[in-house]
């Protein structure tokens, strides 16, 4: 009996825990209990009060079958919300915080009760989630968000979202219980100086009245932020035009308001007068409007890294004077940064206030060139009750900054129990139903930074990095897993299998154009790896023709991935398009480094080194992590958006390996410098040389004269004083960073990845090595589709010989011994590569 008892109960559980297994609400509720049941949806349900908000009804209609009247014994739905009559013996199980509410599910009655408008609408959109088909899952959820203000801001610098990615957001907020969006895009110029005075022309007002119409239908609140800092003069006058520039935004429909002072200079950072000007904003337009929300402010120390930790300084003067219902932004212990509690609790007592989190991510403003489409983490589940409200800054591709908003959402309703992983596959499923596996790998290889100024990095191609790493010690000892080996080309081959279905599928157009640079160059990575793995099984020499018709593949898909990567999303910070740039090309780097010293193992001289490489030369600790951008015959410093502060005897430039000469420099500081600053040069880091620079403006430049050779170049501040600049350019150009060499001794020189352009009609002239003995040699080069060289001997006597027709990449010929030299000549109209010329 007791038996029998255990076996049916362990039965009943089993089946609880698969059928609601297949449920998943998000955002995570509180708390719901799931029967294990499904009822079926063929019949209709009856709402018996008249008075249900219309909007609502429909809503719930779009969920269930409803009819106007009651039919015999039909399901009934109570709605309403705490305070209606209809619901009074449910209010007891409904949270009292705006958008708590009490959902139960059952085939004969369904309970949406909301403690407010907000409350009812999260309810449908969980009954939305219920509904599986054509049958909804038995379930009873008690709900409320842990934060009460969350959502998106739109912040970044770059091309603001469109109006259309707008809507397609609010909607989406809506859908998974974001109530906030904050419209403040930096390159907005009504949002920002000098344009913030000026009312928003005829088309962008009505747009931003659409946007407020579309959030109020989404129970989202229209935030309209201004960032007035860089030139706000303190006095009446711009305060009447704050005044009148958001009685502009109020006539749009606009009820809630931002004021932006981050990422500013000068007498616009003063805290005293921003406090001032918040209370004043408070008390001539918020407490005059009923229907207008608490200020946000964004305070110019937005941050723990950037703000004055002396007592009484900037944040203190703030949480003093400031109002106490306004609310007061914060980025976390720096810029970009994981969100932890302890942080919180500090900057709270410095405020006086819960700090309202401003998180910097997925926004990818200052690596422009990467997609940031991994999990959301990083988040402490302990610091929701620490935080009036959180807010995600996203990237300017806005369908793929879903993933990440998805995450965000999820986490700001219900931080204790918000898994990262969990969130980020179903937001996936959400973006694509019908390609979510694709779309799964093409996000797990797009998810990292790359090396950046702000040190913050993401984990990216988690499952397969294992399988990497052992596959990458193994081959450097000379081992060769195969199964390891086999698991990675696998890898590659669902890259390309994802690109396939990516680039077909009718799911999510917006997203698909949006990525399509970047799934360009997925598929390249993809084909790249496939032949990296094919390289890495090959014995070099014993198969030398096969080896290097692989690695000469491997060569074009580089050819192929640097020419997207000048092509598309071109832009003065971060220009370019990467992808797999943590792992998955690293990779493919470092099989043909590996696979390269293998080849030459043979050989008695080493195997190649990695050439040396122009680096950051700089003493401020807030760029020290900067990466330097490399063209063919120019390097820069990666312009930066936030303001650099130099102090006395602090500098930035570039170091090379190697003495330079006959140099341009171009830099553009966005500040006046001549009375504090000074470009210098030197030949060893010790002694340095003033350079003469010719300023226009906040751009200067400067000729680095020929004479002297130097191998640093820096901008110093020879002040007394701090100063704060913007780093938008620091380029140095030069004809010796040129790529392109024409040397034949890179014919000789034992590493596959230098080669000799031969331009068309030149001919390259090589000693023969051996003279006065028969020999036979291999030249390894890449030929154009029907292209072939000419190869001639040069005899003491001046007869030339004919040795072969080299219409393969790897072409063996033999040379006899009254040959002293070897003339390869190109009869075609394009350039071709000679990598290597080799003694068989």
């Amino acid at each position: 009996m007791y038996i029998r008892f255990f076996l049916l109960c362990f039965f009943l559980l089993s089946y609880f825990v698969g059928n609601s297994a297949d449920i998943s609400i998000f955002p995570t509720p509180q708390k719901v209990i799931f029967t294990g049941k499904t009822f079926s949806l063929e019949g209709t349900f009856w709402i018996k009060e008249k008075n249900t908000d219309p909007y609502l009804r429909q809503l719930l209609s779009e969920i269930l079958p409803l009819q106007k009247e009651k039919k015999g014994r039909s399901p009934r739905i109570y709605i309403g919300q705490i305070k209606d009559p209809q619901i009074k013996k449910f209010r007891a199980q409904i949270p009292e915080i705006s958008g708590g509410y009490y959902l139960s599910v059952r085939p004969e009655t369904i309970i949406i009760a909301g403690f407010d408008q907000r409350g009812l609408f999260y309810a449908l959109q969980t009954l939305r989630q219920l509904r599986q088909g054509n049958r909804l899952a038995e379930a009873d959820i008690t709900d409320f968000p842990t934060v009460l203000y969350r959502g998106v801001v739109e912040g970044f610098y770059g091309q603001p979202w469109s109006h259309e990615d707008r809507l397609r957001q609010l909607r989406f907020y809506g859908n998974f219980k974001l109530n906030t969006y904050i419209y403040g895009p930096k390159d907005d110029p009504y949002h920002s100086s000098p344009n913030w005075r000026i009312p928003y022309p005829e088309k962008e007002a009505r747009q931003i009245s659409a946007l407020v119409e579309e959030a109020k239908a989404n129970q989202v609140d229209f935030i309209w932020a201004i960032h007035p800092g860089q030139d706000i003069q303190w006095n009446d006058a711009d305060r009447q035009a704050l005044l009148k520039k958001f009685e502009d935004m109020y006539r749009l429909g606009v009820r809630s308001f931002a004021v932006f002072f981050d990422d500013i200079s000068g007498e616009g950072t003063d805290p005293v007068r921003q406090a001032e000007l918040l209370n004043f904003l408070h008390d001539r337009f918020v407490a005059a409007k009923p229907d207008v929300t608490p200020l946000i402010m964004c305070p110019t120390e937005y941050n723990k890294s950037w703000s004055n930790p002396k007592p009484g300084s900037y944040l203190d003067i703030l949480g003093e004077n400031l109002y106490p219902s306004i609310l007061v932004m914060w980025t976390g212990d720096r810029v970009i940064s994981d969100i932890t509690a302890s942080g919180l609790e500090e900057v709270n007592q410095r405020i006086r206030r819960p700090a309202y989190v401003w998180w910097n991510f997925p926004v990818n403003d200052y690596v422009r060139d990467h997609l940031l489409m991994g999990p959301a983490y990083g988040l402490d589940a302990s610091a929701g009750e620490k935080m009036s409200g959180f807010v995600a800054n996203p990237m300017e591709k806005a369908e793929a900054s879903k993933i990440a908003i998805f995450g965000v959402a999820d986490y700001a309703w219900n931080p204790a129990k918000y898994d990262s992983e969990k969130a980020w596959e179903k937001a996936i499923q959400v973006l694509m139903p019908n390609a979510s596996e694709a779309l799964h790998t093409f996000a797990a290889h797009n998810s990292d930074l790359g090396p950046n100024g702000h040190k913050y990095r993401r984990e990216e191609s988690v499952n397969i990095n294992p399988e990497i790493r052992k596959f990458l010690t193994a081959f450097r000892k000379g081992d060769m897993p195969a199964e390891s080996l086999s698991k990675i080309r696998t890898e590659y081959q669902k890259i390309l299998t994802a690109c396939t279905q990516l680039s077909t599928t009718p799911e999510n157009p917006d997203l698909i154009r949006e990525i399509s640079p970047w799934l360009m160059q997925f598929e390249v990575l993809g084909k790249a790896g496939l032949a990296a793995t094919e390289l890495a099984a090959l014995s070099p020499r014993q198969e030398l023709c096969r080896y290097w018709d692989t690695y000469s593949a491997l060569i074009g898909y580089e050819n192929e991935r640097l020419r997207i990567d000048k092509s598309y999303n071109q832009n003065p910070y971060q220009p370019g398009i990467k992808t797999g740039s943590l792992v998955m090309q690293p990779f493919i780097d470092s099989v043909r480094l590996l696979s390269e010293q293998l080849f030459w193992k043979e050989e008695t001289e080493p195997a190649p080194k990695e050439a040396s490489v122009p680096r950051l030369y700089t003493n401020i600790e807030q760029i020290k992590s900067l990466p330097l951008q490399k063209d063919s015959n120019r390097i820069s410093l990666t312009p930066m958006l936030e303001v650099i502060r130099i102090a006395p005897q602090q500098y930035l430039g570039i170091a090379f390996p190697y003495p330079m000469h006959s140099a341009q420099l171009e830099a553009n500081l966005n500040a006046s410098v001549s009375k504090w600053g000074r470009l210098e040069i030197s030949a060893n880091g010790s002694d340095w040389i003033p350079c003469r620079v010719t300023p226009q403006g906040t751009v200067f430049t400067a000729a680095l004269p020929d004479s002297i050779p130097f191998q640093y170049v820096r901008f110093i501040n020879f002040g007394p004083a701090q100063k704060e600049i913007y780093l938008k350019k620091y380029s140095l150009s030069s004809p010796q960073l040129s790529e392109l060499k024409n040397s034949v001794a890179f014919l000789s020189d034992k590493q596959l990845q230098t080669a000799c352009i031969l331009m068309p009609a030149q001919s390259a002239v090589i000693e023969n090595p051996h003279k006065g003995v028969n020999k036979r040699y291999c030249l390894l080069t890449i030929l154009p589709p029907q292209a072939a060289l000419e190869i001639k001997g040069k005899t003491k006597d001046n007869q030339f010989p004919f040795l072969g027709t080299a219409d393969k990449n790897c072409y063996t010929f033999e040379c006899p011994a009254e040959i002293e030299e070897i003339h390869i000549s190109n009869p075609t109209q394009q350039p071709i590569s000679l990598y290597e010329l080799l003694e068989k």
